[in-house]
Order: C-alpha cells, then structure tokens, then sequence
C-alpha cells in the first residue's frame, strides 16, 4: 500500500494510491504524486461500505464516508 501523509493542525490526512504496492507502475506513482502536489486526491478514510437509502427507514446509518453529507 503506497499512502502520502499531509500533517494537519489534528493530525494528517492521508491519501491512499489504489493500486497494490506491488504491482504499481512508475507512471502510477508519478501520476499519484502529481495529483497530491495538484490538490486532485481525495483524502482516505476507513469507513464502512456505504449503506443503501432507504426512504421509509425510521433512521439513517452514517458511515465515515456520508458523514458531511448528512450530519
């Protein structure tokens, strides 16, 4: 897994290059790194997959990844 780590005021933010470590090409690495120093990276967060909608569910699950959305 190849990551970059930005520090931040609370900690870092992390961005994750999607391709396994092992079978990453050169350009990938170079294209990932491109986009970090672009600002085109969209930050990594574990999260639980998101939930389908359901409309008439008496509550709604928040995962990491809907959090901004909806909270």
């Amino acid at each position: 897994m190849i990551m970059i780590m930005s520090p931040t005021e609370f900690g870092a933010t992390k961005y994750r290059l999607p391709v396994p470590a092992g079978s990453a090409s050169k350009d990938q690495i170079e294209k990932f790194a491109e986009d970090f120093l672009n600002n085109k990276l969209t930050p990594y967060h574990k999260s639980a997959p998101i939930p389908k909608e359901n409309p008439n569910a008496p509550a709604v699950e928040v995962v990491r990844k809907t959090w901004h959305k909806i909270v």
